[in-house]
């Protein structure tokens, strides 16, 4: 899968473009008004089933429709869920996710034929159909080539792989939906957003050229300035922080002599952490420069990722200070996708669009310990009279 990312990376960007032309339009002219968090789920999901199972059926509506939906309320499930008596739940949550089980079945009226298809060709075992060149394999080809490494009876059947593609896509695309949503109101009601944007715009333009106007993981790891902008709405919208049940029958006893049950759940609350003005001095203003060398005051346009990484600025790598993928061993697996897709968004964006700032902004959305976005609010934006950067 590596020796494929750069065509991965130029798929993604390239349904993204596309789905935002589509959705924000192609008017030099005029302003309009804009739903961010119901239209980027649009955007994040092209983009990203551009890659898990390619052309024609990301943009299919049949499964892109039912796709975006599903997993949409995972929070509220997962919230509602612990008010409920344990003996009530088998009873309960079947009605509770009742509109999931729906859009997943709807998806699978499409990925099963495409599914058993691929199937199989794998079966056939023909020198054309053993396995898909390299150069052509997408994300669901990937799992079901796995399926049939491992020759386990159970995840040779083709539900099982759709469950999986379900699982591992709307996962990504919900999470990923939510911190574009909360990136772009931090930034446009920022004192300064005009001249961050700019700031955003010529970096993206500078590192494309220097890669021949081709989107690469080499222009993503060199998009510093829109990493470290990410990274700071993921330090002041995470919630509740890396959570992890206690799996030893024997259980467990913490240094500090308190004994936790096999099943029990212990967690870190993030914003103690993320709020530290030891850590992070003035923490409560969004900063979207804070983690370069210098706040952003020299040009780090051609400067690779790695590089910042070392002073603990990329926001893929988790750390004490910083746990929006969590900690550990356990670190979200998912996390390098999802920050190479959230920072491909952003740069298409503001090549593309000017973003009228904004006086304040929106309040987030509170439950319990998690936070959600301003799912209502809304940006005005226009389509800039610049040539579009290829894709």
């Amino acid at each position: 899968m590596a020796r494929s990312s750069k065509r991965l990376t130029g798929l993604t960007a390239e349904e993204m473009d596309l789905a935002l032309s589509e959705h924000w339009g192609r008017d030099v002219d005029r302003w309009r008004e804009v739903n961010v968090y119901h239209s980027t789920i649009n955007m994040v999901s092209r983009g990203v089933s551009r890659v898990f199972v390619g052309l024609p059926t990301c943009r299919d509506q049949e499964y892109l429709q039912p796709i975006t939906k599903f997993g949409s309320r995972f929070l509220l499930y997962a919230a509602g869920i612990n008010f409920i008596p344990k003996i009530l739940r088998p009873v309960i949550g079947p009605w509770i996710i009742k509109s999931d089980t729906k859009h997943f079945s709807d998806v699978a009226k499409v990925l099963l034929p495409i599914i058993n298809r691929r199937m199989n060709d794998m079966t056939a075992n023909t020198e054309a159909n053993t396995a898909a060149a390299e150069e052509e394999k997408d994300i669901l080809q990937y799992l079901i080539e796995d399926a049939f490494q491992t020759w386990d009876p159970k995840d040779l059947k083709a539900i099982t792989i759709c469950e999986q593609f379900v699982a591992f896509i709307s996962s990504g695309t919900q999470s990923s939906r939510v911190a574009i949503t909360s990136a772009l109101f931090d930034l446009a009601s920022s004192p300064s957003a005009t001249e961050i944007f700019h700031i955003l715009r010529a970096e993206a333009e500078s590192v494309l050229e220097s890669e021949g106007n081709i989107w690469t993981p080499g222009v993503v790891s060199k998009l510093v300035k829109h990493d470290s902008a990410l990274r700071e709405t993921l330090r002041m919208r995470d919630g509740r922080g890396p959570m992890k049940e206690v799996m030893a029958p024997e259980g467990i006893t913490t240094p500090d002599g308190l004994y936790l049950p096999q099943g029990a759940k212990i967690g870190v609350y993030s914003p103690p952490v993320h709020y530290d003005a030891d850590i992070y001095p003035d923490p409560t203003t969004y900063k979207p420069w804070r983690y370069l060398p210098d706040g952003g005051q020299s040009d780090h346009t051609h400067e690779p990722a790695v590089v910042t990484a070392k002073s603990g600025a990329s926001a893929t790598k988790p750390t004490r200070e910083y746990m929006a993928f969590g900690y550990g061993k356990h670190s979200c697996p998912g996390r390098f996708f999802a920050m190479t897709s959230l920072k491909l968004l952003l740069a298409i964006i503001v090549l593309h669009y000017d973003i009228e700032p904004l006086p304040s902004r929106p309040k987030n959305l509170y439950l319990g310990t998690m936070i959600g976005p301003p799912i209502e609010a809304t940006l005005r934006i226009k389509r800039r009279k610049e040539k579009a950067i290829p894709t």
